[in-house]
């Protein structure tokens, strides 16, 4: 007779308590869904179930946690970058990113994303759409100079980006290289802020024309650098360990779908910490 396998985790795990959009499990289609894990997770586990309809697995990727950095205006100036890091990450459609304006590249507007590992891309949840008539560019780190990463925009409407929700992506660069960003930009070397001290790798993201006033984002997620994202069967559970409670080099969200079909994906979480939201 064999033995069910049963992960033991020697470690205190603290308050542990379902993540899922939905008792049950969040509702899986094709169309990509986002649960987001909450800052303080030490581990948490993802198992998908009632796979119907020709559903034969949940195809689970693991979002890298992200620095998202914004200036709407005044450039490169370390007072000029809001750090909306949490804001882009908590699953909180109460607490925003604020695009309001955001300017062009030569007039100061630039949005940087960086993270310990590769990102394919980023999925942004678009609260108060965008109107102007805009294009972006995203630039990534390589040999001390921003390069075009070709990105494609899945943001974009009626010619203007940040205009719906979706993902813009781009083909992972070989020449992309990490570092720190205030080195990059010639800024305080002795500022203690992570995105002065941490190696990442870094785009940077800007605007053709400004932003209409109201542009707000709910939320804006790093995708796994690999579109071969993980397959689990009907009842199969993966568990992961974060590494870093306060979500640097961890997971900030599953971002999981169905290859046909329906059904869920109950996520359930430990944390050694209180959590910062419900």
């Amino acid at each position: 007779m064999s033995t069910p396998a049963v992960e033991v985790i020697d470690s205190f795990l603290g308050e542990l308590r379902t993540v899922s959009t939905t008792g049950g499990g969040t509702a899986l289609s094709t169309t990509r869904a986002l649960v987001f894990i909450p800052r303080g997770t030490h581990w948490f586990s993802v198992t998908p179930r009632n796979l119907v309809t020709g559903a034969e697995v949940a195809q689970v990727g693991f979002c890298p946690w992200g620095t998202v950095l914004v200036a709407v205006s005044g450039g490169d100036a370390a007072d000029a970058l809001r750090d909306d890091s949490v804001n882009a990450q908590d699953g909180d459609a109460a607490t925003d990113i604020t695009l309001s304006l955001l300017a062009t590249l030569a007039d100061g507007g630039r949005i940087y994303v960086g993270s310990s590992r590769r990102f394919r891309g980023i999925y942004c949840d678009v609260d108060a759409a965008n109107g102007t008539a805009a294009t972006i560019l995203v630039e990534y780190w390589a040999n001390n100079r921003w390069v075009d990463a070709s990105a494609t925009d899945g943001t974009a409407s009626g010619g203007a980006t940040f205009a719906i929700d979706g993902a813009i992506t781009w083909t992972v660069p070989a020449a992309w290289g990490a570092g720190k960003l205030n080195a990059m930009l010639n800024l305080n070397p002795r500022d203690t802020r992570d995105h002065a001290q941490r190696n990442m790798y870094w785009m940077r993201i800007s605007v053709s024309a400004a932003m209409d006033a109201a542009t707000t984002l709910n939320s804006l997620v790093l995708l796994q650098r690999s579109a071969n994202l993980t397959e689990l069967i009907d009842g199969q559970t993966f568990t992961m360990r974060q590494p870093d409670v306060d979500g640097h080099e961890g997971t900030s969200a599953v971002e999981v779908f169905v290859d046909a079909g329906t059904g869920n994906l109950v996520v359930n979480a430990a944390a050694r910490k209180e959590f910062l939201s419900d």
